[in-house]
């Protein structure tokens, strides 16, 4: 028995240590549980999570306990003191089941000689390898895919003693109290997820086919591939369960895959099963017709000739082959480019495989020509010849380019956008600037720009409202197109108008008069007179007027405060620098007064229009003219004046009424005494 321990254990190191984590937790809970409902039964399985906590205990036996899950009262016993089968036992079975694999990792766990006595110490075929981990990891896969493994192993108890229909919480309790017990509920669950394979690939003498790494991970611990010539009668592929290991080299975390070395055209159905830490399988996956198919190309020709003809009208190009022409030659596809880059080569023609020669009559365009010959065979591979070149003399200029437009954001970044030229030997565009349609463009780009947009950042705190952009096309040998047509953009208005300033004022009979100047700036739409009085507040839309305004909506003696608001096209608002404060005169201040006389003998009487208000004074005033005028006589009361017409004879006489609210009167009129 110790000699097939041997030859299994070689067979299942490299399964069993792909199949368990690599890194080992000394400080997680020893022991964890699950379980499996099937109606009739309930398989239980725990596992010790690390080595050494297995080589502590691994004597320990357990007690099981459950209780039904949604209902009160105490956990009942359901089996007590499992533990590892006997040395005797584990022999029997081994005999009596044809040398299984899992009695056998169970066996050489528990009983076989350890080939080290300390952990880490190099022996046998093992190479380096921990003898503790390599027996923790095999007896533990091992119970993987053998219930019957982990029954004998004191890992795993399968109850049959119970109510179907119900779900059942369990509770493994060590017998010795080493530690916590752990409890796992078992809740029959018939939603079981099919297997699928979602993907597949046909190579050249092998298949592929792959499922989800990520759906399947907690439900199966390795699965068996299943193969059939007639999708009927299956037969299993692999005898130990694949388990797919992420290595540097395979690093899929999505998806696993299994590969098949098969002869090409013989096709074949490939499905899966998986296998359960109960050991169980699943229900077969969908099935996939694969084959292995012919991936690698055929030879390849030899170009010899490409020649310009005299008139420069087409191109010539002709190929042969060194030896034999192959015989799965189908046809052949000839690739045009007018730069080097391999994203640039485009289909010229499809060529019959019994060509040796083509002549490539689109030659109107080009700086240098590149040609490659691609040779496809009956299975559709293909590969393609290097490229070789011609010269041709290019004097066509592209077309102007069209549909020029853009944007000015808020930020004062230009966003431009064009239609692309279809010209194949198409080299890029220049993009030029102006503050003026007639003005001179400024180029904005040094070089070519292969693209369709153009991103430019302009200032916004100016006067000018727009700017003015257009573009040239060039190719290979910079012919230069067109212009395009000339696109203005409206900038946003971030620059506030200038102000309307005032000038003076003057109050009179009719009102208030006033002087300003309008704002210089050319986008005004609206100057606004905002009026401050005994009333309150009011505007006044000024409507373009001249520079003068008369406000006749104003009272005697009163303040009233002027400003004016000038609004631009944007919205935005200036006020003028300083507010204009009048005060409005009295009414009766200045008001025409009228002067008679008469001569009554040796007399003259002077009479004047009653006064509106009450007259502190009345000055005579004589004189030519205003300029010249003296005061004569101050009068204190009534409203006539008696002198001697002797002495005021020839003069010219004129009144003035001076109130005592310090209001006067204008002057008189004339009076001559003859």
């Amino acid at each position: 028995m110790r000699q097939y321990l041997i030859v299994v254990l070689f067979s299942l190191i490299a399964l069993s240590l792909s199949a368990q984590t690599d890194s080992v937790s000394y400080e997680a809970a020893p022991i964890e549980i699950i379980t499996k409902h099937k109606g009739n039964e309930v398989m239980i399985r725990w596992a010790y999570t690390n080595p050494n906590d297995w080589l502590t205990h691994r004597g320990l036996s357990f007690d099981l306990y459950r209780r039904t899950l949604g209902e009160e009262g105490n956990h009942e016993l359901v089996k007590e003191n499992i533990a590892v089968a006997s040395k005797k036992k584990l022999e029997q079975l081994f005999n009596d089941f044809g040398e299984s694999v899992g009695y056998a990792a169970v066996y050489d766990a528990y009983y076989s000689e350890w080939e080290t006595s300390e952990k880490g110490t190099s022996y046998g075929p093992f190479d380096k390898k921990d003898e503790l981990e390599s027996k923790y990891l095999i007896l533990h896969y091992a119970c993987d895919i053998d219930f019957e493994a982990a029954l004998a192993a004191g890992l795993g108890y399968r109850d049959t003693a119970l109510d179907p229909s119900k779900n059942y919480i369990y509770r493994l309790v060590p017998t010795e109290p080493v530690f916590t017990p752990k409890h796992r509920s078992a809740i029959k669950d018939d939603n079981s997820r099919p297997l699928v394979i979602s993907e597949w690939a046909e190579n050249e003498e092998q298949v592929t086919i792959a499922w989800s790494r990520i759906k399947y991970e907690g439900d199966y611990s390795g699965y068996f591939i299943e193969k059939s010539l007639d999708g009927k009668s299956y037969a299993q592929v692999n005898e130990l369960p694949y388990v797919h290991v992420l290595t540097e080299d395979v690093n899929d975390l999505a998806n696993i895959l299994w590969q098949e070395n098969v002869e090409n055209y013989k096709p074949a159905y490939y499905r899966i099963k998986g296998i359960d830490a109960f050991g169980e399988l699943s229900e077969p996956s969908n099935a996939v017709k694969l084959m292995g198919r012919d991936r690698t190309p055929t030879t390849l020709p030899f170009i010899n000739k490409t020649k310009l003809n005299d008139e420069q009208t087409h191109v010539d190009i002709e190929w042969e082959y060194l030896e034999d022409k192959p015989a799965d030659l189908d046809y052949y596809i000839l690739q045009k480019s007018f730069g080097q880059s391999a994203h640039s080569y485009r289909d010229v023609a499809k060529i019959n495989s019994e060509k040796t020669s083509y002549s490539d009559q689109d030659v109107s365009v080009a700086q240098a020509v590149y040609y490659k010959l691609c040779a496809v065979d009956t299975a559709q591979n293909y590969s393609c010849t290097d490229p070789v070149y011609t010269i041709i003399d290019d004097k066509i200029a592209p077309a102007a380019p069209k549909n020029l437009r853009g944007a000015v954001d808020t930020s004062g970044v230009v966003t431009l956008n064009w239609d692309l030229g279809t010209e194949p030997d198409l080299l890029g565009y220049y993009v030029q600037v102006s503050n003026g349609r007639e003005r001179v463009f400024v180029p904005l780009t040094d070089k070519p720009l292969a693209a369709d947009f153009w991103y430019d950042t302009i200032p916004l705190d100016v006067l000018t409202e727009e700017i003015y952009y257009r573009i040239v096309a060039v190719d290979l040998r910079y012919n230069t197109s067109d212009f395009s047509e000339i696109i203005q953009l409206q900038k946003p208005d971030i620059v506030p108008p200038t102000p309307s300033v005032f000038k003076g004022y003057k109050v009179n009979d009719k009102g208030v008069v006033l002087n300003y100047s309008l704002s210089k700036s050319r986008d005004v739409v609206q100057y606004i007179l905002v009026k401050e009085g005994p009333l309150g507040k009011s505007d006044i839309d000024l409507k373009f007027r001249s520079n003068t305004y008369i406000d006749e909506d104003t009272s005697p003696n009163k303040k009233y405060k002027y400003s004016i608001i000038t609004i631009d096209d944007a919205g935005l608002e200036t006020n003028s620098p300083q507010s204009l404060i009048v005060h409005t005169k009295d009414n009766k201040q200045g008001h025409e007064l009228a002067l008679t006389s008469e001569v009554k003998g040796e007399s003259v009487v002077l009479s004047w229009s009653d006064p509106v208000s009450e007259v502190d004074y009345v000055k005579i005033y004589k004189g030519e003219n205003a300029q010249t005028m003296t005061s004569y006589k101050t009068i204190k009361s009534g409203s006539t004046f008696k002198t001697k017409s002797v002495s005021l004879s020839g003069e010219e006489l004129r009144a003035r009424i001076y109130y005592k609210d310090g209001a006067k009167s204008a002057f008189s009129n004339v009076v001559q005494v003859l």
